[in-house]
């Protein structure tokens, strides 16, 4: 039975497209099966056990890339501050999680897949995934091949995707927790800023 699609984003980034890129593949996967953290989090929970979790569920990962998305890693690098997202897209490249990277924004005036010199050592594998575009203009379009992708990639294991080193299935709750964490314990390290 296929896992569940985790949608990652930058809340200053490109919230609204994230929320339509959720949206369409809610429509067509069931709402149950999409993880959004601004849904799926409840009042109380310890958000960093409940993305574990969600990770730990998903056989799909949709990384969403807005025009600030690289401005604001280099934020985060710089000012030291902990990168939920960072954290999120290195711990499913870790564990071999299909990964979609996601370019979202206005036709003519798209943010571009970033080179892997341009990223930290545990996301330059980001670099090396095709990616796919959802424009403002094209939307219903670049959806529908969106949701053709994750079908795909969900209804057959292809190879060079899905979880290395195991039989097709999750990983447990305690690997997915232990790549989080070791995922963030050196913040930044291995990373020089390039302009």
């Amino acid at each position: 039975m296929p896992g569940k699609i985790f949608v990652n984003y930058r809340r200053d980034d490109a919230a609204a497209d994230s929320r339509g890129v959720r949206d369409g593949l809610a429509a067509k996967f069931g709402e149950q099966n999409v993880f959004i953290d601004v849904d799926d989090l409840k009042p109380g929970q310890r958000f960093d056990v409940e993305l574990a979790k969600a990770l730990d569920a998903c056989d799909v990962f949709v990384a969403i890339i807005g025009p600030r998305w690289m401005d604001l890693l280099r934020q985060r690098h710089v000012e030291r501050e902990y990168d939920y997202v960072r954290a999120e897209i290195a711990a499913a490249l870790q564990r071999g999680i299909n990964t979609i990277p996601v370019l979202v924004g206005r036709e003519g005036n798209m943010p571009r897949l970033p080179r892997p010199e341009e990223l930290p050592e545990d996301l330059r594998v980001l670099a090396f995934h095709h990616k796919h575009d959802v424009t403002h203009e094209r939307f219903r379009r670049d959806m529908a091949d969106l949701i053709r992708a994750v079908e795909a990639l969900r209804s057959r294991r292809i190879p060079g995707h899905g979880r290395t080193g195991r039989t097709w299935g999750p990983a447990t709750p305690a690997e997915c927790v232990m790549a989080l964490l070791q995922s963030s314990a050196s913040p930044m390290s291995s990373w020089t800023l390039t302009t």
